[in-house]
């Protein structure tokens, strides 16, 4: 009887585990033609109770003692069952505390471990290839929780949102932003200095976009930060404000671990994510911009980090380079040359000529072609991208389509 009743279990069990197979299988398939989009939405302080104002401030205090107990473990990685645990141990500047687990979710702790798990493969796959990297070190606070599964971990409910663990749904600036037809799929907690927000993740279909039959090449460079192949000049200069210097100013006389210097500290924070918003905005605004208008974007992988040791390190950090530079590396239709490519001294006839960072007129020592140096890399960036699309093609000449020519026979 016992016997047939662990037959019927282990049955049971592997229907289950093919069952959950062609779950995943499937919304593989369907992510395929669907586009990921983000959303975020901004808690109403001002409508929050007691109850969810103690939830939001225990939240976080709570993954951080979970998370740092986590990584206390000798083998993390057969941690798994310590989700199901109410009680951690944290370490006080008086030794070690038990302490409980009272609004932590088991799908919260389990998001935790995964998050702590990714972290750990990451780094070992950094040291695979000959990165220098350390150890996983204690976090003094987390500022982000994942709620993974939609109508368990979370839902929208009578246009505020329900988080599991929480009695009364929260009041949401934003939600008419989604709008159409999509898949929601998860929601992450985020904390900052200006407040509480949600971040809702979904999953639409994919739209055809509308062909141009136009394709330009960038030149990321100092003096001008972007310089297009259709000779236009973009620069994005966001330096610290005059609010941040006299606030930072104040912060370094404060006594250390005052009362005072916390709450500067927070009028700090909350100054960055001004400055940082404007560049976020900016960035947004300009690749999408360069999406609408062109079939084709060609970029050199430039080592833009490397540029912030230089000279011109702190004219670099306050321009946004970076952030477009990886935006435009995620999108389809964007060709990434290599960042060897001497695309500053090569002529369109073949020459590789000497230029010094002093020389703004781009002068050929072989064919006596000139131009104006930021402009010539732009377009010799756009040439050489012509040239390998129309490789990756098959096809013979410089062009990948008759939309093209012009642009050749313009260079």
């Amino acid at each position: 009887m016992i016997l047939t009743k662990i037959k019927t279990m282990a049955k049971t069990s592997d229907a289950k585990k093919e069952q959950i197979k062609a779950t995943r299988n499937a919304t593989r398939e369907r992510r395929k033609t669907q586009t990921c989009k983000c959303y975020t939405l901004k808690i109403v302080q001002n409508r929050l109770n007691k109850t969810q104002k103690e939830y939001l401030r225990k939240v976080f205090i709570e993954a951080k003692w979970f998370y740092n107990f986590l990584l206390s473990q000798e083998n993390i990685f057969e941690s798994l069952e310590l989700t199901k645990l109410k009680q951690v141990q944290i370490k006080t500047l008086n030794g070690f505390e038990n302490r409980n687990i009272e609004v932590l979710s088991s799908q919260v702790r389990k998001g935790l471990f995964d998050r702590l798990i990714s972290s750990i493969k990451s780094l070992s796959q950094l040291k695979k290839n000959d990165f220098k990297v350390g150890r996983l070190k204690f976090k003094p606070e987390i500022n982000s929780i994942d709620f993974i599964q939609h109508k368990i971990s979370w839902q929208i409910k009578n246009n505020k949102i329900k988080l599991q663990g929480l009695k009364e749904p929260l009041a949401v600036r934003g939600l008419e932003q989604i709008k159409g037809e999509f898949e929601l799929v998860n929601c992450k907690l985020i904390r900052r200095a200006s407040g509480y927000y949600l971040q809702i993740t979904t999953f639409q279909e994919k739209q055809e976009k509308e062909t141009t039959g136009s394709a330009i090449g960038l030149d990321f460079g100092i003096k001008d930060n972007i310089t297009t192949s259709n000779n236009e000049k973009y620069n994005f200069h966001f330096p610290e404000s005059k609010k941040l210097k006299r606030l930072q100013k104040h912060f370094a006389r404060k006594s250390k671990g005052s009362k005072n210097k916390y709450k500067l500290l927070a009028k700090i924070k909350k100054e960055y994510e001004s400055t940082s918003n404007l560049k976020k905005d900016a960035c947004n605004k300009f690749v999408n911009k360069l999406q609408k208008e062109n079939d084709l974007i060609v970029i050199q992988d430039e080592l833009i980090s490397q540029w912030h040791k230089g000279i011109f390190g702190k004219s670099v950090q306050h321009s946004i380079l970076g952030a477009i530079k990886s935006k435009l590396k995620n999108l389809e239709s964007t060709l990434v040359l290599s960042s060897k490519e001497p695309t500053t001294k090569m002529c369109f006839c073949g020459f590789k000529n000497d230029i010094q960072l002093k020389d703004r007129v781009f002068k050929c020592q072989k064919c006596k072609f000139e131009m104006e140096r930021d402009l010539k890399s732009s377009l010799y960036i756009l040439h050489r991208g012509l040239q390998q699309k129309a490789i990756s093609c098959g096809t013979q000449d410089y062009t990948c389509g008759e939309a093209y020519k012009s642009l050749i026979v313009a260079i």
